[in-house]
């Protein structure tokens, strides 16, 4: 009787101190939403910056984005546009962001409008609908998958 108490003793305390080490660790709705928008921001002062090396952090190897003119770009083709200066983003603002959680998979998404060279030639100026797919490995966040398309003027 003596040995069957001590065990569920052990068994609660252990059981207590798990409970007290998971909500120490946990976070709030929305301080993992924070997280999300400090991480897409920061994507956004790498697309601005043409900060290549912030940008291959942030981007999954299997990165795809999908333009609103609905051609496909890889993370690789991306990346070399930001280096050979193909790419030049001069403005590039998020006019509203929502961010849904599911799991370790969010969706941020919104309305962004943005101007920028390409080839040489200017572009953008149109607000767009984005939806970024994030997930998150371990401690850090990644971007898998970016489609843009033709936001509806009011």
């Amino acid at each position: 009787m003596r040995r069957s108490k001590f065990i569920l003793l052990l068994n609660l305390v252990l059981l207590a101190n798990f409970v007290v080490q998971v909500a120490a660790q946990a976070q709030t709705k929305p301080d993992v939403e924070q997280e999300l928008i400090k991480i897409d921001d920061e994507r956004n002062q790498a697309i601005l910056h043409s900060d290549v090396a912030a940008l291959d952090r942030i981007l999954d190897k299997d990165f795809t984005l999908t333009s609103s003119n609905g051609k496909t770009h890889t993370k690789e083709q991306l990346l070399e546009d930001f280096r050979s200066g193909n790419l030049k983003y001069s403005t590039l603002e998020h006019l509203e962001t929502h961010v849904r959680m599911f799991g370790n998979i969010a969706l941020v998404s919104g309305v962004s409008v943005s101007k920028f060279l390409f080839m040489g030639k200017p572009a953008g100026g149109v607000p767009r609908r984005y939806l970024n797919v994030y997930y998150k490995e371990s401690t850090e966040w990644h971007l898998v998958a970016r489609q843009e398309t033709p936001a509806p003027s009011n």
